[in-house]
């Protein structure tokens, strides 16, 4: 039986050159030997085809693209094909960048441009195309033809290799062919083919701001673009505090270099205010008008669109979420200017602060609310109870931590009465904490626990007024303490209050965008906070222990009265029973004095007249220091 043999090339899957030896067809074919016309001949057609990105016989591309001329020519062949293998390899580049990076996938700008690239060698072929078929075509004609066309190819490769390197998509591409674009501006020849890539890879930009400015809505599935969405919810009813400044965020590292900051800042603005309008029902998202890259790149048309969206906000909530009653409601109930509110509230809230604490609902004030707040400002106020003093807690704001037990067991209260725990708070609703925030309610109830508890030091000492008193010293003391609290009550409300509100008031009806009235409100409260020395540690501990110091001097002189109001008690015995009194008196001037100081230097660090003003309707009176 004869055995079947397998030739070794059908194994190795590698036939053999019929007719040619292996040694032989491995050699470079000699053109030089060939006549002039025929070797130029051979050389045009693997031109024509490599030029299009395809491979010839002679010329041929490796694994990464690049050409490279594969025979013996004459020199001046291949001199001219060495000028012309740069363009095959630019076109190579630039087509396998097209085809491989047109899907979605890789972005929508990155698609724009591709589409744009295909349209662009398409009619860089069909110019190929042309010089094929003509019929007296040479070497020196294809260089001498194609020179514009090689020099546009070598620059859009050069920044698709840019991109191709950086992983680059949305934006920064955009941005990168706008630089080129810029770069090239005086080449006509060139500005053109980069001003039609350009334009055509910013629409999706253009599309996205469309979306952006008219819906609110961030359309960046493969985040591409310039602004993003930190938060998916678009429930308004339950807005952090941080949602207007966090909920969207413009990124950074995506800002097309085409767009200045000020027109990047006024659409942001605009879509965040139509955010909020769709969200709550008032805008129906719909696209206005298709924007060009005029209208983004001139600051103009962004203004206008920026104010109409933000005026329909503001409009929303002063006129449907009554930011104006809400407003009303600070002046009047936290700022206490009303004090005829204040006295009022005194009276009829007395009688249930008297309970025990833990007798105390807050729900026990809506009555007395009811009374004597109008109706319309109702709904923004609540009663709360506090777990601690106020002395406390500024003490733990400022140091921003828990309280030592040394300097609990240490430290003075003011008095046992539940005033010192009460506090009202505002009833703030979505989305009128986009303006008044968490952050802004709490100061808010800050200080009008502060304010009340200056109120009542002042009904206090005018109560001890109407008290005979036995001893020149001890009317001196208690005169010079409420006139210290009288001026330091009158200076929160005529010099920090007042005129911050107003200015606040009239900043209001001049702003454009709801940035500008939040950030008016904050500037309004932080003066009001810093004029009232809550801010800042030191001056405030020293006003609290004098608040304290008072409140003891209050509550001794009471004592004091009762004791000397008799027949029996001589003289003597008068003053030494006033000892404790004079020793409390001692402290606060002491007290006074180095507020004061710290006041004056203070004043000179920041250069505000806050202090100054303050030290001022101080040392009018002079009671507080010269009465002995």
């Amino acid at each position: 039986m004869v055995e079947l043999v397998i030739p070794e090339y059908l194994l190795n899957r590698n036939p053999p050159i019929l007719g040619l030896d292996k040694s032989i067809a491995s050699d470079p074919a000699i053109l030089s030997e060939l006549p002039p016309m025929v070797e130029q001949q051979a050389i045009l057609k693997d031109l024509f085809s490599c030029l299009i990105g395809g491979d010839g016989v002679y010329i041929k591309s490796d694994e990464n693209g690049n050409y490279s001329i594969k025979c013996i020519a004459r020199d001046s062949i291949t001199n001219f094909v060495n000028k012309l293998i740069p363009a095959c390899n630019d076109f190579y580049l630039i087509q396998n960048y097209a085809e491989n990076h047109l899907l979605f996938k890789n972005g929508r700008v990155v698609h724009a441009l591709c589409a744009a690239l295909r349209s662009f060698l398409f009619d860089y072929v069909q110019q190929i195309a042309s010089l094929e078929v003509h019929p007296q075509i040479t070497l020196p004609l294809i260089i001498a033809e194609l020179q514009m066309p090689i020099e546009i190819l070598h620059i859009i490769s050069t920044f698709v290799k840019e991109i191709i390197q950086n992983s680059m998509k949305g934006t920064p591409v955009s941005s990168l062919v706008y630089q080129t674009l810029s770069k090239y501006r005086g080449y006509p020849h060139v500005r053109e083919t980069l001003a039609f890539l350009f334009n055509e890879s910013i629409q999706p930009v253009l599309r996205f701001v469309e979306k952006w400015v008219f819906a609110g809505e961030v359309d960046d599935p493969d985040d591409e673009f310039f602004i993003q969405a930190n938060s998916k919810t678009k429930r308004l009813n339950t807005i952090p505090d941080n949602f207007w400044d966090d909920r969207f965020s413009i990124v950074y590292d995506r800002v097309p270099s085409y767009l200045s900051m000020s027109v990047i800042n006024r659409i942001f603005a605009a879509g965040k205010a139509k955010s909020v309008l769709c969200d709550c029902g008032k805008d129906k998202g719909e696209i206005q008008k298709s924007l060009t890259l005029k209208d983004i790149q001139i600051e103009a048309p962004m203004t206008k669109i920026c104010k109409e969206s933000s005026a329909s906000l503001i409009k929303f909530f002063i006129h449907e979420q009554e930011l104006n009653k809400c407003l009303k409601a600070i002046k009047t109930v936290f700022l206490c200017q009303r004090g005829d509110w204040l006295a009022g509230f005194f009276r009829i809230a007395n009688s249930t602060l008297r309970r025990p604490k833990d007798q105390i609902l807050p729900q026990d004030f809506d009555p007395h609310i009811s009374a004597i707040v109008d109706k319309d400002i109702r709904r923004f106020i609540r009663a709360s109870i506090e777990e601690e003093q106020l002395s406390l807690a500024l003490q733990r704001i400022h140091t921003m931590g828990a309280i030592s037990k040394a300097a609990m067991k240490n430290r003075i209260t003011s008095s046992r009465s539940f005033w010192e725990y009460f506090t009202f708070k505002l009833n703030i609703p979505a989305p009128l904490n986009l303006v008044i925030t968490q952050a802004a309610q709490d100061k808010y109830s800050l200080l009008y626990r502060h304010f009340l508890i200056w109120k009542r030091l002042e009904r206090k000492f005018c109560r001890e007024w109407k008290l005979p008193h036995y001893l020149r010293q001890i009317s001196a003391a208690r005169h010079a303490m409420h006139v210290f609290i009288t001026a330091y009550r009158n200076y929160m409300s005529t010099i920090v209050v007042h005129p911050a509100w107003e200015n606040f008031e009239r900043r209001a009806q001049e702003v454009d965008d709801l940035d500008q009235l939040v950030f008016a409100h904050e500037n309004m409260l932080q003066q009001i906070m810093k004029g009232c020395f809550i801010l800042n540690n030191r001056i405030s501990k020293r006003t609290n222990y004098i608040i304290t110091l008072c409140w003891h001097f209050a509550k001794e002189l009471k004592k004091w009265n009762k004791s000397v109001s008799n027949k029996v008690t001589d003289e003597t015995e008068k003053k030494n029973l006033a000892r404790p009194l004079l020793q409390y008196y001692a402290r606060f001037k002491k007290d006074v004095g180095e507020l004061i100081s710290e006041l004056k230097i203070q004043s000179e660090n920041e250069v505000d007249p806050c202090y100054t003003d303050f030290i001022l309707s101080l040392t009018l009176t002079n009671n507080f220091i010269n009465n002995e």
